[in-house]
């Protein structure tokens, strides 16, 4: 066992990886020196089952000391706090990857042979009522595959099978709302040629309305020697980046560490910049609970959050602990919902005002404290959120969008605060 000097996490296996590396495109940290046990706050030993070429953990595990338990898995670079999985049986012995490139497929590429009931759906799904036979089938090399899959209220069961073995069988019902889970389907093989089926069992759980798949895209990771993978690059399937939020880490230093609560199927591939999610976005780093945040206390500069406090069970609790992993002196950005309709249910608890904001965070100074969003696009959303264009007809709607569009240059700034969409503020923690 070693320890490493940067942050006193033990270690099994080699050394301690460095803190970051440039030789595999962008730069990736090892974020294991900050972190530790949600539970107790303690130490951590890392057991890397496959590192990189340059020393970074692609798989395996954090055991906690204090607790005596494994608390989080490690997976193709991601950390898992939520992970049940996570008690893998290992042989004392690392190996080494050199699978840190990517290529991504969408479905809808000629490379994607499938059979005749699937169908296209924009932007660029692929389409299936889920019947028994439906298949979709990639040829390519790679050694790790996910395959992006999205949940619907008629979803079905959708098997995945590589060489011929079935890899994962995944249930695509959900009850509310809809989003894009990743499906592992390949990890650490031989860096060939190989078949990746999607399939549709024409099964569903008794709960859902159809059998129904929607099927987004292959994500392939490789060598770099292997055709057509290249380092990764940022991508954005999720909001929009606030323009508040991100006019303060404009502002930052090059060298100040960024942790981003809820930042959901997005990334940016900067070495010094991290999403931490609850849900499991196949673009977020490190996966866990808001209220119990696996980073010692006093690492990042800056801790922002964007549509996130509205889906908080305690949102009291889940500023204490943004508050605490922050330095001295640094920044908590927040942006939270207004007067908002309904989303992301059933995880939709508390649309807040900017005073009830400010309270959540009354033992820091606040910096910037704002409203935003246009009247119109609140009512738009409203509209929308009512079910009214089912029950309305089109042309009668847009001219109620159209009317409110205009009423919006009648409307300062200052008067927009008790109707607006949502607010933000820049909270500085105290020295």
């Amino acid at each position: 066992m070693t320890q490493s000097s940067a942050a006193g996490i033990a270690e099994v296996g080699p050394d301690a990886s460095p803190v970051v590396t440039e030789t595999e495109g962008p730069a990736r940290r090892d974020w294991t020196g900050v972190m530790c046990c949600p539970a107790c706050h303690g130490e951590l030993t890392v057991v890397a089952f496959v590192r990189s070429s340059v020393g970074v953990v692609k798989e395996g595990r954090l055991d906690c000391a204090s607790c005596r338990q494994t608390v989080a898995e490690i997976r193709q670079f991601k950390f898992d706090f939520h992970a049940t999985s996570a008690l893998v049986p290992w042989d004392g012995t690392t190996r080494v990857s050199d699978s840190v490139h990517e290529r991504r497929v969408r479905a809808d590429s000629p490379e994607v042979e499938r059979t005749s009931r699937w169908r296209p759906a924009p932007p660029f799904y692929l389409y299936s009522e889920g019947r028994t036979g439906d298949t979709c089938t990639f040829h390519g090399a790679f050694t790790d595959a996910l395959v992006r899959l999205r949940t619907q209220g008629d979803g079905g069961i959708v098997d995945v099978f590589v060489d011929n073995t079935l890899a994962e069988s995944v249930d695509l019902y959900a009850a509310e709302g809809s989003f894009v889970i990743p499906v592992v389907a390949a990890t650490d093989v031989a860096p060939i040629e190989h078949e990746l089926v999607v399939a549709t069992r024409g099964e569903s759980s008794a709960a859902s309305l159809g059998t129904a798949a929607l099927f987004e895209e292959l994500v392939l990771y490789g060598s770099p020697a292997l055709d057509g993978f290249a380092p990764p690059a940022p991508i954005n399937y999720g909001n929009p980046y606030s323009e508040f939020i991100e006019s303060f880490l404009s502002e930052a230093a090059p060298d100040a560490l960024a942790l981003e609560i809820g930042g959901g199927d997005r990334r940016r591939v900067l070495a010094n910049q991290l999403n931490f999610e609850y849900v499991k976005f196949e673009l977020a780093d490190v996966y866990g609970d808001i209220h119990r945040l696996p980073f010692r206390g006093e690492t990042f500069d800056i801790v922002h959050s964007q549509a996130v406090f509205e889906h908080v069970a305690n949102p009291f609790s889940a500023a204490q602990e943004l508050i605490r992993v922050t330095k001295p002196g640094g920044l908590v950005l927040t942006e939270v919902a207004f007067l908002q309709p309904l989303h992301a249910v059933p995880y939709h608890f508390f649309n807040m005002t900017l005073w009830g904001v400010e309270e959540l965070f009354a033992d820091c100074e606040i910096v910037a404290a704002d409203w935003f969003g246009p009247l119109s696009e609140t009512i738009s959303w409203l509209i929308d959120a009512a079910g009214l264009p089912q029950k309305v007809p089109v042309d009668r709607l847009d001219r109620i969008r159209t009317e409110f569009k205009e009423f919006d240059e009648l409307i300062s700034h200052e008067e927009l605060k008790p109707v607006a969409s949502g607010v933000h503020i820049a909270a500085r923690k105290r020295e």
